[in-house]
């Protein structure tokens, strides 16, 4: 059986998915220099068959990848790196490299964070006032609470997720650092259930 930090002379393929969001980024190749490099340098390094070379991801674009994890598959052919991509993973342009980018509430934080001093933008207003947050906060909380059909639920939901994520925005907090006190919190239940 191959061990962990040995893949021989053969090409494997990498799944690469954001650490976050958890969406496929890109496939690639690693060959054991590319797999011993990434393990060092915490970046993101693969072969290219095209080139018949090793590249580290982002040489060129600067959108490099820090490598938060890398784990075999079960039959140990196949290596998934879930990473903490620096812009866009697909040569074109593109969030990934299966498409146009798919909707999700990290890349809305992300949007968000974009819109500060964007002149005309009722975003950026609320960045530039927290008072003004905090009013739409509390409101939007209350005509979610209040709430009585699916249909209300839904768009007052929607309402509290993006002015939540603006207050994140506006404090510069990232939406992963939520999401880990989240992950936390579920692991400690998850620990007091199974005791």
């Amino acid at each position: 059986m191959k061990q962990k930090s040995e893949i021989g002379a053969k090409l494997v393929p990498v799944v690469v998915q954001d650490a976050c969001s958890k969406n496929v980024l890109m496939l690639a190749y690693v060959n054991a220099e590319a797999l011993k490099k990434t393990k060092k340098t915490k970046k993101a390094w693969f072969y290219s068959r095209s080139r018949g070379r090793l590249w580290k991801k982002g040489e060129t674009s600067g959108n490099d990848m820090l490598v938060k994890s890398i784990r075999w598959d079960c039959d140990r052919d196949a290596l998934l790196y879930q990473v903490e991509p620096a812009g866009p993973a697909c040569h074109t342009g593109g969030q990934t490299c299966f498409g146009p980018r798919a909707f999700g509430l990290e890349q809305l934080a992300k949007d968000l964070a974009a819109k500060k001093g964007v002149p005309d933008s009722y975003t950026a207003r609320l960045l530039a006032s927290p008072w003004l947050l905090a009013e739409k906060l509390c409101e939007e909380g209350a005509e979610l609470a209040e709430s009585r059909t699916r249909k209300q639920v839904v768009w007052e939901a929607a309402d509290v997720l993006y002015f939540t994520l603006a207050k994140l925005a506006e404090s510069g907090v990232p939406l992963k650092d939520v999401i880990a006190e989240m992950e936390k919190r579920h692991r400690r239940k998850e620990a007091v259930a199974s005791e």
